[in-house]
This record gives C-alpha cells, structure tokens and sequence, in this order.
C-alpha cells in the first residue's frame, strides 16, 4: 500500500517550539538570570539553543546561539540603547 504525504517542516518546527517557549516563565534580562541560566547550560552540558526577547509581553526577537548565556549577556551589554526586554530562553537538551 502507498500513500502521499506532505510534511511541513518550517511549521511543524515552529509550532513545536512555540509550545515549548509559551511554558517558560517571562525572565528579567540581568545578571542574576543569567547566573542561574549559566548553571543551568553546566547542568545539562548544553549551551546551545534559542531565546525570545519580549517588548511589553510582546514577542520582538527570536534568536538562536551557540552559547545562549553569552548571547544574552551581549544583549545586557546594549541596555545603553533602548532597553531589551525581559526575556525567555530555552536551551536546547
């Protein structure tokens, strides 16, 4: 028997994160967060992953990284500009 599928990667993938991203708590971009975020990477021997930059709850910047704690730390580095909003990361397992 035979059959014809159509798989829809772009949305599939992002349908799956997005659930993952909508069961994070919303973080202040600071030091402390980015302390426990550091623990965390070490925990799990992972740094790689992606992060959601929020602008008054709204999602502004989805990004990826190859060490998620230091893109953000980057991103705290800029607070000079317009203030980055809290934020969401999830570090991929």
């Amino acid at each position: 028997m035979q059959d014809f599928y159509s798989f829809h990667f772009l949305e599939t993938i992002s349908n799956q994160l997005k659930a993952r991203l909508d069961l994070l708590t919303e973080t202040q971009l600071d030091g402390a967060s980015l302390a426990t975020l550091r623990d965390y990477q070490i925990e799990k021997a992972s740094c790689q992953g992606v992060y959601l930059l929020q602008y008054h709850g709204v999602p502004a910047y989805l990004g990826k990284a190859t060490d998620v704690c230091d893109r953000l730390g980057q991103h705290l580095e800029k607070r000079e500009r317009p203030a980055i909003p809290p934020c969401l990361a999830l570090t991929r397992q």
